[in-house]
């Protein structure tokens, strides 16, 4: 919203000719200017707007899944989970590293077995976990790999601070998303979390 002082004349000119602009020169003020557009606030306006399921449950799934368990109440970020966002539209509809095409060439899951494949620096941005190896694209495991160098660099030279502000940075990265996409991504992801409430389907985080 925008304001304007008292008296403003800025339209006429003034003995010394200045133009019209000096004369609204200081005259316009911000009084409530939005707050800048965050990944967090972007979370939270998925939960009051998505129509899947309740809002107290999409509520629950941002609190429980995208922060940390001991620290969900500050509301600090879990990078892992936070990734999946950038990581399943990398995936896309390829097949993952642990899928194999049956005699109807469908691609079907298939968790042991392939890692031999992926190499040992891919292998180790999710720990060496077949199970989640196999989840994941080589595509998307060197996105990951590369977010996991940027932990450990800024980290070394930075100590927390630098960590922190390394990955405020990746946070930055995912929200200028288009929010069509981030919204169908966690409509996605809020409803296999939601499966896996009932024992259906086994969660397994990024690392």
């Amino acid at each position: 919203m925008f304001g304007f002082g008292r008296g403003s004349d800025g339209l006429r000119r003034d003995e010394n000719g200045a133009g019209a602009s000096k004369g609204w020169e200081g005259k316009i003020h911000v009084v409530d200017p939005d707050p800048a557009l965050t990944l967090q606030s972007t979370l939270e306006q998925w939960a009051t707007n998505s129509m899947v399921a309740q809002q107290k449950d999409r509520e629950l799934f941002l609190k429980s899944y995208f922060y940390l368990p001991d620290k969900a109440e500050e509301k600090e970020p879990n990078m892992d989970h936070i990734m999946e966002l950038l990581l399943k539209p990398i995936r896309g509809s390829y097949p993952t590293i642990g899928s194999h095409r049956d005699q109807d060439h469908h691609f079907r899951p298939f968790y042991y077995g392939h890692t031999s494949q992926v190499h040992p620096i891919l292998q180790a941005a999710v720990n060496s976990d077949p199970n989640l190896i196999a989840q994941q694209t080589h595509q998307s495991l060197a996105v990951l790999a590369i977010f996991r160098a940027l932990q450990g660099v800024a980290a070394k030279y930075g100590g927390d601070e630098g960590l922190k502000e390394a990955e405020s940075r990746v946070r930055e990265v995912i929200k200028s998303l288009p929010t069509q996409m981030l919204n169908k991504h966690l409509d996605q992801m809020f409803q296999k979390w939601n499966t896996s409430k009932s024992g259906s389907f086994q969660f397994k985080p990024v690392r």
